[in-house]
């Protein structure tokens, strides 16, 4: 459950007793952030808690317990009547799909649209789900929702949601499943801490990790739409972790600003990246996770690759590429396609790859290395391209924040941006190309 949703319910629980207050003016916001850090141990700005009581209104009737028989177990749900908009979660066995969500819970869509749906996985092996609700027209939200998910929760038939691959476009287009999208999201620097006071930007850990969910998604989404896809292929081209130390320092040692501990910034890295791999998972029949090692965390980064391929080892929608190796390539079509992370001389780097890989260089007629490391530095502008012999050698932006060091020597105003390229097994190069900039 996320930090938010943990908040609404600490608050609904207590809405009367905090209503009381306000009107008393006795309220104290200290204090119910200093009740809700002793109860989950998460230490919040008090200023969150206000911020989010204001959206809340007491919905007793919609927390329902689900049959201990069925495949949905209700959690929470709560509802803004002002914005005309509900939130609801769940736990289920398998990621379901929008319409299975329509069809489950009665939901009349003539009134009701599903806004967003978002999920995770849990210890426990299942997925927890939300789902918003947005009102077609502002104004009270119908018992009819209420009403449809009692009837699911009777339903004693249902067993087992089958995983979906199709999940927000079931219906858009009918194209032949021949398309590979490579997703590169450089640099992501989990753990970096950045001072607004300082470079004139924020970025810390929860940031890193919302840049990074809403790029897979943008990205997941507009690839689906208009391409058939067979398969993702996921890479952080390197420094997805800031440390490599419990002391704060990089592989080679040398201290950097962090905003939290090292076993944190592991565990979160975890998550943000099992969190991604699930979201693409919806979209194509296979996954690629390409794990390239940086010069900040080069050992963490290495444990990381060996994680995820713990993680998704009974999963033969997923494939981990956990080798211990600077450089990775594979062939989708006529394509020989190169990860490393830029650290190295790049002078030499296509003839390196020609002789990796000479077998499949031989088979291919158009060759990329893709790479991070430079933050989209290099020629002032947020993606550069270089061209070696007929071999693209191509730099992909960063999602980090420009830290106190950057900015004093002038590596200021690149842009934050996921791309993704799309490739066939039945053409040659780059057909199609998708951004998200943050």
């Amino acid at each position: 459950m996320s930090t938010r949703q943990k908040t609404i319910d600490f608050l609904l629980k207590r809405y009367n007793t905090i209503s009381e207050a306000k009107k008393n003016g006795t309220i104290s916001w200290v204090a119910i952030k200093e009740e809700f850090h002793q109860e989950t141990g998460f230490n919040l700005n008090k200023d969150y808690f206000r911020n989010i009581f204001k959206t809340l209104s007491p919905v007793e009737d919609v927390i329902i317990q689900g049959n201990s028989n069925t495949p949905f177990t209700f959690l929470t749900g709560n509802e803004n009547k002002d914005k005309g908009t509900k939130e609801f979660c769940f736990t289920a066995d398998k990621i379901p799909s929008e319409q299975e969500i329509i069809d489950h819970f009665n939901i009349d869509i003539t009134k009701y649209r599903i806004s967003q749906i978002w999920h995770k996985t849990t210890p426990g092996g299942k997925y927890s789900i939300s789902v918003n609700l947005q009102a077609n027209k502002i104004g009270k939200l119908s018992s009819e929702f209420e009403d449809g998910f009692k009837k699911f929760c009777e339903k004693q038939s249902l067993k087992t949601l089958k995983p979906q691959s199709k999940i927000f476009f079931e219906t858009v287009h009918t194209f032949e499943k021949n398309s590979t999208v490579v997703i590169n999201l450089a640099d992501l620097h989990l753990g970096k801490l950045v001072s607004e006071h300082e470079t004139g930007e924020r970025y810390n850990i929860d940031i890193a990790k919302k840049r990074f969910l809403a790029c897979i998604k943008h990205l997941a989404y507009k690839s689906y739409s208009c391409y058939g896809i067979k398969k993702f292929i996921l890479s952080s081209l390197g420094d997805t972790l800031h440390t490599d130390t419990v002391k704060s320092t990089t592989t080679s040692g040398t201290y950097v600003e962090s905003d939290t501990r090292a076993s944190k910034v592991f565990e979160v890295a975890l998550e943000v990246l099992t969190e991604s791999i699930d979201i693409l998972k919806q979209f194509a029949d296979e996954v690629e996770f390409i794990n390239i090692a940086g010069n900040h965390c080069e050992l963490s980064e290495q444990h990381l690759g060996i994680a995820l391929k713990a993680y998704y080892r009974n999963d033969n929608q997923v494939t981990i590429n956990a080798e211990p190796k600077v450089r990775k390539s594979i062939l989708i079509g006529d394509n020989l396609l190169s990860w490393t992370h830029g650290d190295t001389n790049m002078n030499t780097l296509p003839l390196t790859i020609a002789t990796e890989v000479s077998e499949l260089w031989g088979k291919s007629k158009f060759r990329l290395v893709q790479l991070g490391h430079l933050h989209g530095t290099k020629k002032k502008v947020f993606q550069a391209e270089d061209e070696f012999n007929g071999v693209i050698v191509r730099h992909f932006s960063s999602l980090s924040g420009t830290d106190s060091w950057h900015n004093k020597n002038n590596y200021i105003g690149n842009q934050k941006r996921g791309t993704a390229l799309v490739f066939s097994d039945n053409e040659i190069g780059i057909v199609g190309e998708f951004y998200k900039t943050i």
